[in-house]
């Protein structure tokens, strides 16, 4: 069978992506499972009349016309039919506007329905069923695929906001019943797969399956963990139409590289970031060794300070005895020095000369020395207590003598 079944449209209205329906522009994973589900049901409707229910962009009802009598394709979003409309037009498709619970199609009408991925989106997926069979000749059958919420959901840790109610394998299936006491149900899942495949347009023959699991096996049963659940069903056996298991495998899309690419990208990233983790660890070091160079800078000028602050109390401290020096130092300079007088008891001009010989050289008046220079170097400002006592102990041993 041609795989050119994906209508080229008329024209290409912008339909806004939501997440909530599927749009053939996009070429991830959702792509494969997506195309994958119509493709095998192609087989199944040709030359029926077919309702595809929960239609979304379209493009699966495009898809099912290009071998069915006739399809139907029906959604609740007035925006996705007007899209599906003007971009997918043919003489045996047309696309409705309606409820799936309320079906505007006459009972017994069409011999295939369609619906994948459309039960979980609905609270009343009873009254979903009911309408299924009213609208379904007493032949025809049901393909409809759900997610299973157990590897969907629970194992991805997957939240879609646009699902109503989820249902396992299980509840899918009893589901199915109420309405279609027959069925068979498949898996679908995105798995890795090694292709053996004709490199000459003319070779025929059909491909085999071979499952790798405990041991390798030619088989079309499904894999563990399926993603997704496919139902057919109808009233009667002998309704349901002989199927078989498939693959699509895509000549634009590779599961197997985008891991690849990614996983490259990852360790690209990683080395990245080890990278920007030991220039860190440098800057970490650095800060480390600046910190301390600053404590200790730190420590240097807070004791520095002590000396300041030591410094400065000491001179709070000798303020009164310089003012006293001051303020003798100004009468004696105003009043005393012209007529030779001492100018304190505290101070001795001619033991100062005497003591320093530099003062006298220098012609400065040996107090005004004493005050700007002398106190600050140490020098005494008049003789010691103790020589004065000697001299007074010489001089009255001298007296005493002579009596």
């Amino acid at each position: 069978m041609p795989m050119n079944t994906i209508q080229k449209p008329a024209q290409k209205p912008a339909l806004t992506y939501t997440g909530e329906r599927y749009h053939p522009e996009l070429l991830d994973e959702i792509r494969q499972e997506h195309i994958h589900r119509y493709l095998w049901a192609l087989g199944l409707v040709g030359g029926l009349d077919v309702l595809d229910l929960a239609c979304g962009e379209g493009f699966g009802s495009a898809m099912l016309a290009g071998v069915a009598r006739r399809v139907v394709g029906i959604d609740v979003s007035d925006a996705a039919i007007r899209h599906a409309g003007a971009r997918y037009q043919a003489q045996n498709l047309s696309f409705i506007c309606a409820d799936a619970v309320d079906l505007p199609l006459a009972d017994r009408s069409v011999d295939v329905v369609v619906s994948f991925e459309t039960v979980e989106h609905l609270a009343d997926q009873a009254g979903m069923m009911s309408e299924i069979r009213r609208v379904l000749r007493p032949e025809g059958f049901l393909i409809m695929s759900s997610p299973n919420t157990a590897v969907y959901s629970q194992r991805q840790g997957h939240n879609n906001e646009f699902h109503v109610h989820e249902l396992t394998g299980k509840d899918f299936e009893n589901l199915l019943e109420t309405q279609f006491p027959v069925r068979r149900l498949y898996g679908q899942r995105l798995s890795v797969a090694s292709s053996i495949l004709s490199c000459h347009d003319d070779t025929g023959g059909v491909a085999s399956v071979f499952r790798d699991g405990d041991s390798v096996e030619q088989s079309s049963r499904a894999i563990p963990d399926t993603m997704y659940y496919l139902a057919v069903a109808a009233a009667h056996e002998n309704c349901l139409p002989t199927l078989e298991g498939s693959f699509l495998v895509s000549a634009s899309y590779d599961v197997y590289w985008k891991i690849r690419d990614e996983a490259m990208s990852l360790r690209a990233e990683i080395g990245r970031q080890s990278e920007e983790a030991k220039r860190l660890s440098a800057e970490k070091d650095r800060l480390a060794t600046e910190t301390e160079l600053l404590t200790a800078e730190k420590d240097r000028l807070a004791e520095e300070a002590n000396h300041l602050r030591a410094a400065r109390d000491a001179l709070a401290a000798d303020i009164p005895a310089l003012e006293d020096m001051l303020r003798l130092a100004g009468e004696y300079l105003a009043n005393g020095a012209g007529e030779e007088r001492e100018p304190s008891p505290l101070f001795d001009s001619d033991y100062y000369l005497a003591s320093n010989p530099d003062v006298a050289e220098s012609g400065m008046d040996p107090l005004v020395h004493y005050l700007l220079f002398g106190r600050k170097e140490g020098r005494l400002p008049t003789r010691p207590a103790c020589v004065e006592t000697n001299q007074g102990q010489t001089r009255k041993m001298h007296e005493n003598s002579g009596k």
